[in-house]
């Protein structure tokens, strides 16, 4: 008795590789949806077809023609690159740069995070007394307050907020003092708490390795 010929339930496939296998491993529901994308796009019968291109004009992202799964294999390790040209999904050349300057300095904050956090032998300054004594530097440096009077008049003597570069200097300068507020209020807390007056919070402790490690806070 012949045995019909059953056709492939792509939605079962796609199921099974972007919300099973592969994307159940997922976790952020954007890269979910992308993944699920693909899925959509690349998991469907055209992708039997011997003309068929994972990415159109190059041959070397296709689905080999044959019955053996060791030409599989062997396709897959030998003629697929390492490294996916970013343009394979869609994404500009510049998506790899992004990623790998990414990856480079979550490299590099790894590796000051995990070196000592102690100073250097030989009665040195601990990394309390060196972070210490920048905040006393920073506090020196750190800009005064903005006089609400002065912006206002200084602004009116430059035609007042009816100008649009006026009203974009004012805007630039309220959220200045902003920053300024912070810094300073984050530098007096961090010195109260390096000489033991107040809790060091998760935050102050991390002002304090980023200035002992000499990175944006």
């Amino acid at each position: 008795m012949e045995t019909k010929k059953r056709s492939v339930d792509w939605i079962t496939v796609n199921y099974m590789v972007c919300d099973v296998q592969y994307g159940g491993k997922i976790t952020d529901d954007w890269d979910r949806r992308l993944f699920n994308t693909y899925g959509k796009s690349w998991l469907t019968e055209k992708c039997l077809s011997p003309e068929f291109q994972f990415r159109p004009g190059h041959d070397t992202y296709k689905i080999p023609v044959a019955a053996d799964i060791e030409v599989y294999r062997k396709y897959i390790s030998e003629e697929i690159p390492l490294v996916d040209d970013p343009e394979l999904f869609g994404m500009h050349a510049n998506a790899d740069l992004v990623f790998r300057t990414s990856q480079t300095k979550n490299v590099l904050n790894t590796v000051l995070d995990i070196q000592p956090k102690e100073g250097g032998g030989g009665g040195g300054l601990t990394r309390e007394e060196i972070v210490l004594k920048m905040v006393e530097d920073l506090q020196v440096k750190c800009p005064p307050d903005y006089n609400p009077d002065n912006v206002k008049s200084s602004i009116k003597a430059l035609g007042g907020l009816g100008k649009p570069l006026n009203i974009c200097l004012k805007q630039e300068i309220d959220r200045l003092q902003k920053v300024i507020k912070v810094l300073k209020t984050s530098l007096a807390n961090l010195k109260l708490a390096i000489a033991g007056t107040i809790v060091m919070s998760p935050e102050l402790a991390e002002a304090l390795d980023a200035l002992f490690l000499a990175r944006v806070p």
